[in-house]
């Protein structure tokens, strides 16, 4: 008898004590039904460091709690994320905000299309169509100049690069687990993950405010973003040319 498909919804978190009891019992649900539809599914809570009652939430409601000893950024929690579908033989990877911004019953509609395509990654999007999100001018200027970047590189249409909700197959955890970059991971990661062959496929969803606490993206944030973001690709391009040359060599 072969074993269940094992997925962890990776939910990196950093002071969102507000959120979580709101955003819980929608976890709790989904969790019941992928178990439903045959996968043995679980929630994982990357607390980066949080000073409130993050990580003590987390766990009264059923989730197992990765911390951080101190905030390491969201590269770092995510990275967490990957090393532990690794460590603990996860089929299917999807992370998704703690901040409400995603709706927790839309992993079913990523899960279910994730299995039904090839795709390596299966990306939710906010911009394919409208759906009445509102776009912050400079953030989303940034979004679209790297959308363009990633197409002119991989010739891959991607509309919503920064969207963290995202699906993973085992061999893309595996890859990130080793391979996953320090800072600003967004276009970055497209990039390489396209570059080494994977399929990136990439679904409309829609999408939420913050519901309460404050973002980490701020004005500042906003302005040195595209500047990290190109240095970060220029590394991706050479690491790719240096792999392809040593597999060819």
């Amino acid at each position: 008898m072969s074993r269940k498909q094992k997925i962890a919804l990776i939910i990196p978190a950093f002071n969102e004590a507000e959120n979580l009891p709101v955003l819980f019992p929608r976890f709790r649900q989904v969790v019941a039904s992928l178990e439903d539809k045959g996968y043995d599914a679980e929630m994982v809570v990357i607390n980066d460091g949080s000073s409130d009652d993050t990580a003590e939430i987390a766990k009264r409601n059923g989730a197992f709690v990765v911390s951080h000893p101190f905030n390491l950024g969201v590269c770092a929690a995510l990275h967490s994320g990957f090393l532990y579908g690794v460590r603990n033989d996860v089929d299917i990877l999807i992370t998704v905000d703690a901040d409400g911004q995603h709706n927790p019953e839309d992993i079913i509609y990523l899960v279910d299309e994730f299995s039904q395509n090839d795709y390596n990654v299966l990306i939710g999007s906010r911009f394919i169509e409208d759906t009445g999100y509102k776009k912050e001018f400079f953030r989303f200027a940034g979004i679209k100049a790297f959308s363009l970047l990633v197409k002119a590189i991989t010739k891959l249409q991607i509309y919503d690069v920064t969207s963290g909700f995202r699906v993973f197959d085992r061999d893309v955890i595996k890859f990130l687990a080793k391979n996953f970059p320090q800072e600003y991971p967004d276009a970055e990661v497209l990039i390489m993950l396209s570059k080494f062959g994977f399929k990136i496929g990439e679904k409309p969803l829609s999408m939420n405010p913050r519901l309460h606490g404050t973002s980490q993206h701020n004005f500042k944030t906003a302005l040195t973003y595209p500047f990290k973001n190109l240095i970060a690709i220029v590394v991706v391009l050479l690491r790719s040319l240096r792999s392809k040359e040593r597999m060819e060599a």
